[in-house]
């Protein structure tokens, strides 16, 4: 249905500088080769349940981010697609919201970085970005789509045989993400316990026979429940595997991390602990 809803608004109100590109779900892409970069946007996680007029884009640039939401209104209106959501009892994706904006980014490579190689797999259009620009081979793996009903399974089954050729796996995970912004506490349970069991589960069991390996379980960032939205915040992690010394808890949460003495203010160096040499000790 986004799909269908993202090429209607780019046949109409795109332009040889602005191109429309379908994602997955709720994310999509505007590729803008115009002046006025500068405007700022708001995540619409962040403002659920609030008058939108209060939290439209603002700054350089701004003024034409508006017209073009505001030209997607009449798009989307009358979108067949619409149609039969509304038949259906369902909400009609009655415009685009823009946020995110960013500029095309230059990163170090793994392999120039680490001396690493590896692969990433995720639903997100923003993850699988972000591990190409790293130097990553994205793999695709059918029925993961983002959300709760994602194939935890597979993700992990492409994941291990991936080792077969590179250094490592990053597999991404955004269902309980998804539960948070929701709001729903039990799905939030649902989704990490099976990401548990589909993925931990045989991830561990790959590291029992290969014991020359190094696994990680760890979010991203907070997502409350509470405001269901992203906050920040220290978040917890757990590693285990050759060379990373034990320090004897035995649950993963923020209050146990908290004590356990190892902490990195500076997210991106927690990647360098984690490849290094000292294997955290």
């Amino acid at each position: 249905e986004a799909s269908e809803l993202i090429e209607a608004v780019g046949a109409a109100i795109g332009t040889p500088d602005r191109g429309f590109h379908a994602g997955v779900q709720y994310r999509h892409l505007m590729v803008v080769h115009e002046r006025g970069e500068g405007a700022v946007c708001v995540p619409p996680h962040d403002i659920m349940g609030e008058p939108f007029r209060d939290h439209l884009p603002v700054g350089d640039g701004s003024a034409e981010l508006h017209r073009c939401m505001e030209a997607s209104w009449d798009v989307l209106s009358d979108h067949p697609v619409n149609r039969k959501r509304l038949a259906a009892g369902k909400r009609p994706a009655n415009s685009i919201w823009l946020w995110g904006q960013g500029r095309a980014p230059k990163l170090a490579t793994y392999a120039r970085k680490y001396g690493l190689t590896g692969s990433a797999i995720s639903a997100v259009d923003l993850v699988r970005g972000i591990a190409r620009y790293a130097g990553l081979e994205v793999i695709r793996v059918p029925g993961i789509t983002g959300f709760l009903d994602t194939n935890y399974a597979g993700k992990a089954v492409y994941g291990i045989e991936s080792l077969r050729e590179r250094d490592f796996i990053y597999i991404h995970v955004e269902a309980p993400d998804e539960a948070a912004h929701l709001g729903d506490a039990q799905l939030k349970i649902e989704a990490i316990e099976a990401v548990d069991r589909e993925i931990v589960a045989r991830v561990v069991d790959y590291l029992e026979r290969h014991p020359q390996t190094r696994v990680a379980v760890l979010p991203d960032h907070v997502t409350a429940i509470s405001t269901k939205t992203h906050a920040r915040g220290a978040v917890p992690f757990a590693a285990c595997g050759v060379g990373i010394v034990a320090n004897g808890f035995r649950t993963l949460s923020e209050s146990s991390a908290a004590g356990s003495g190892i902490v990195f203010p500076q997210g991106y160096r927690w990647m360098d602990w984690f490849v290094g040499a000292d294997g955290g000790k």
